[in-house]
């Protein structure tokens, strides 16, 4: 009998062993349990995130195709102005070219006005010979002159 004893002993051991094991598993799957509804609300948090990220790539891309839209509004409103400047440098003086044709206008008024002095003092003189004017009276008229002798 002294076999039966240790048998019974090691199958009370066993099954003491075996209910706390089982107890153990239990307790485990509460807890994994409990831990798959925390994956699952974090799935849910995901998909809110998801939705939520969605929605701000569709505004930025609406906001980006208004954005490309007015850019190109502004890319056909400045080849317009380029067109215009180009046509306006092909007929624009430059401020050289002024300067020199007004020096050359400056110049042919002052020839002007020197062959209507001459023509002036011309017939001054000749009136003067013919006794039609008076030599005082030709000198007031000379020194009228644009460009005084």
């Amino acid at each position: 009998m002294k076999n039966t004893t240790p048998i019974k002993d090691m199958s009370q051991a066993i099954t003491h062993l075996s209910t706390r094991m089982e107890k153990g598993f239990g307790d485990m799957e509460k807890r994994f349990g409990g831990m798959d509804e925390k994956f699952e609300g974090i799935d849910k948090k995901f998909e809110g995130i998801d939705e939520k990220f969605e929605d701000v790539l569709d505004v930025m891309s609406d906001f980006s195709t208004r954005v490309d839209e007015r850019f190109e509004g502004v890319d056909q409103r400045l080849g317009h102005l380029d067109s215009e400047v180009t046509k306006i440098s092909a007929v624009m003086v430059t401020k050289d070219y002024l300067d020199e044709k007004l020096a050359d206008l400056r110049g042919d008024l002052v020839a002007l006005a020197r062959k209507s002095n001459r023509k002036l003092s011309t017939l001054v003189d000749e009136l003067v010979k013919k006794g039609s004017l008076s030599a005082q009276a030709a000198k007031k008229i000379l020194a009228m002159e644009p460009l005084l002798q």
